[in-house]
């Protein structure tokens, strides 16, 4: 095989480790850390840019190795010419294959990259809006709570103002006794005033 293959090749055996590592059942913490830092790194962004201009040079070695397997020799009597011409039918066949596979799993790998950050980005969206739904379960229950206290606290006040009513009413009579007694009081002590004078 030649440089370029070989090349291609390892690009073929790296995509197939990450897609691998990403299938893996990973903890959820560390799932999450991995996808963030794929989603946000600098770093991951800019070899995200190398693999796409890889990715055309593969483009280019795809539609060599399809011209080298559509390519027809005239037929030959010497058996060295039929060997050669069948082994490079093979390696372009090989070739094919290889780029084919390439340029294949790029895009798949790029979308299930893109679909598990989206996903993730769910789950801490919908764990986010449980807390808050928890939050607002108990500020709802603390309410309706309050509002089943609601009878008895008016219940109370009635009762409140049926005694401060009472206690008025007692209060009013005990100072209308108390000017009566104080009248009589008066009008007695004046009456024995003029007596002893």
């Amino acid at each position: 095989m030649a440089l370029h293959y070989d090349l291609c090749f390892l690009l073929l055996v790296a995509e197939m480790i990450f897609l691998g590592l990403l299938l893996l059942p990973w903890p959820n913490a560390a799932r999450k850390g991995i996808l963030k830092a794929l989603d946000k790194n600098p770093v991951v962004e800019t070899i995200s840019q190398t693999l796409r201009v890889l990715f055309l040079f593969v483009l280019i070695l795809f539609v060599d190795s399809v011209r080298g397997i559509l390519k027809e020799t005239p037929p030959s009597l010497d058996p060295h010419h039929t060997e050669h011409h069948q082994m490079q039918k093979f390696a372009s066949q090989r070739n094919f294959y290889l780029t084919g596979f390439t340029l294949f799993l790029y895009p798949v790998t790029s979308r299930l990259v893109s679909l598990l950050i989206q996903v993730s980005l769910s789950e801490s969206n919908a764990e986010t809006l449980r807390k808050q739904a928890a939050g607002n379960q108990q500020h709802l229950q603390q309410f309706i709570d309050d509002a089943a206290k609601l009878p008895e606290v008016q219940k109370e006040l009635e009762k409140a103002k049926t005694d401060l009513a009472a206690m008025k009413k007692q209060s009013e009579n005990l100072q209308k006794a108390y000017h009566d007694l104080s009248d009589l009081h008066n009008s007695s002590s004046s009456s024995s005033n003029k007596k002893s004078d």
